[in-house]
């Protein structure tokens, strides 16, 4: 499995743009719909 505190960082250091684009993989190729979260 993948190191969890690895993927953490890169998940913390995503920009609006990468976010967007993880959100259309995963409902094109997985069909899920992410729900909408606060940015902090």
């Amino acid at each position: 499995m993948a190191d969890l505190k690895q993927f953490a960082e890169q998940l913390v250091n995503f920009t609006v743009k990468d976010v967007n684009e993880l959100a259309t993989i995963l409902k094109d190729e997985y069909g899920i719909e992410p729900a909408a979260a606060a940015v902090a």
